[in-house]
């Protein structure tokens, strides 16, 4: 091997001058060195009519052929000749023969009936998660972990799960979950909406986050709280919008758009429908009697006079939240649901009784013609001579620094506004607060890499 190439894959596989257990670059190169060695072990295989798999260095031989222990030495004789001849060797301690009856566990997986977990890694991942519940940190292997080597954990679970559900004919959605699932739901509440290392934004659609983000960057350097520039011109957020998955579609009936994604995550919050989506808030309040981190706000148009609406209907029917709220609501437009969860709203512009998002640029952006057609709000519309918010939304951010946010600054103030009140009544509640403070402040010691 040329030594330039020799050279350029140590450092793709090393990290800081040491070869990492579990590197994601391993498999590969793996593969491209045991090209050989495969076509030869697939011959022994095939003679003794095995199925030969093999995951980086791991080589498994499979059969249903119960003469197979009869001729059991004479493949291993020709398996070692073969690997031998490749350069390498088998590792005598690690050789075993897993039986029917017996746990067949290959790579870390169970693979007896359906693909499984080893039941004790399942158990250490909830151990774990619980111990991060309670006290704000957990170990790996002796080590402090992070959120994010948690929920590796848990994904890997889950998928080996997932890829179960797809071969059975049950349903399996949101309202049809495992048991391992509901640990998977669980944590994806406390890392999203209680642990989360921001404010989180929650909005009706996915083009509000692009016109906040425009906003921002236009305005920066009258919201550092939330924005910052850095030196190379670049911004960084410092507040997170959530972003739909179907991840949190499945465990969380976060829907990928539209305004009832905010009614499902406040079920989260309340009692309101318990038996499909737990007061979490309240579980993990009661675990260590801390609070959530930082603010979640749910952002909806202010269209409180429509009873049709999804913010009449949210603050009527959902959260109920009295007639009082909702006459604040109506002047303030922000108003507390329930400890770390709010409710936000943009302001009436001008007459007008009902407002979007869209309704807070002037005249003269919303006229922007782009080749030749002129911007809509309507969901169905001539694409010939019109087009809707998803290219409006992409214009408005490519062109930030041209366009005209003035009345955006009453959402951004009132965002600002329920940040700065969420840290003072933490702070000022009194000594079980000051007690609580002492107790999230414990949950910084959990790294996240964001």
């Amino acid at each position: 091997m040329p030594i330039e190439v020799a050279t350029v894959l140590a450092q793709i596989s090393c990290f800081k001058g040491k070869l990492p257990q579990g590197s994601p670059s391993s498999p590969i190169i793996s593969n491209l060195i045991c090209q050989i060695l495969d076509n030869r072990l697939l011959k022994v295989a095939k003679k003794y009519k095995l199925v030969y798999t093999r995951y980086a260095d791991d080589l498994t031989f499979s059969t249903n052929d119960n003469k197979f222990l009869d001729n059991q030495f004479n493949f291993y004789k020709d398996l070692s000749e073969e690997i031998n001849r490749s350069g390498f060797k088998i590792n005598e301690n690690k050789n075993r023969i897993q039986y029917k009856e017996s746990r067949q566990v290959v790579t870390g997986i169970v693979v007896n009936k359906k693909l499984n977990v080893n039941r004790d890694y399942y158990k250490e991942t909830r151990a774990m998660a619980h111990q991060l519940y309670k006290t704000g940190s957990f170990e790996i292997s002796g080590e402090s972990g992070t959120i994010n080597q948690l929920e590796g954990r848990f994904a890997f679970i889950n998928q080996l799960t997932r890829y179960n559900n797809e071969l059975d004919n049950q349903k399996h959605d949101f309202h049809n979950l495992s048991s391992r699932e509901y640990q998977y739901q669980k944590f994806l509440f406390y890392k999203t909406f209680y642990y989360n290392p921001k404010p989180v934004i929650v909005t009706e659609g996915k083009t509000d986050i692009l016109y906040l983000k425009a906003a921002l960057k236009n305005l920066y350097d009258e919201y550092p709280k939330l924005i910052t520039k850095n030196n190379d011109g670049t911004f960084k957020y410092n507040i997170s919008f959530l972003k739909r998955t179907k991840r949190l579609k499945h465990f969380l009936n976060i829907n990928m758009d539209g305004a009832s994604a905010l009614t499902n995550i406040y079920d989260f919050f309340s009692n309101r429908n318990n038996k499909k989506a737990p007061n979490y808030l309240k579980y993990f309040k009661s675990l260590n009697n801390s609070l959530p981190k930082n603010p979640v706000i749910l952002l909806f148009d202010n269209e409180l006079n429509n009873n049709e609406k999804p913010i009449s209907h949210f603050c009527r029917k959902v959260a109920k939240i009295g007639d009082e709220k909702i006459e604040a609501l109506k002047t303030e437009f922000k108003v507390n649901l329930t400890e770390n969860l709010y409710l936000l709203t943009v302001p009436l512009i001008g007459e007008k009784s009902e407002c979007e998002i869209e309704d807070l640029f002037d005249e003269s952006t919303l006229l922007e013609r782009i080749e030749g057609k002129t911007f809509t709000k309507a969901a169905k519309y001539d694409v010939t001579k019109y087009y809707g918010k998803e290219i409006f939304s992409k214009y408005i951010l490519k062109n930030y620094a041209d366009v005209n946010f003035n009345e955006f600054r009453a959402v951004l103030d009132n965002i600002n506004d329920i940040i700065d009140q969420y840290n003072v009544d933490f702070v000022t509640v009194g000594d079980k607060a000051k007690e609580v403070q002492l107790k999230r402040s414990d949950i910084d010691k959990v790294p996240v890499e964001i």
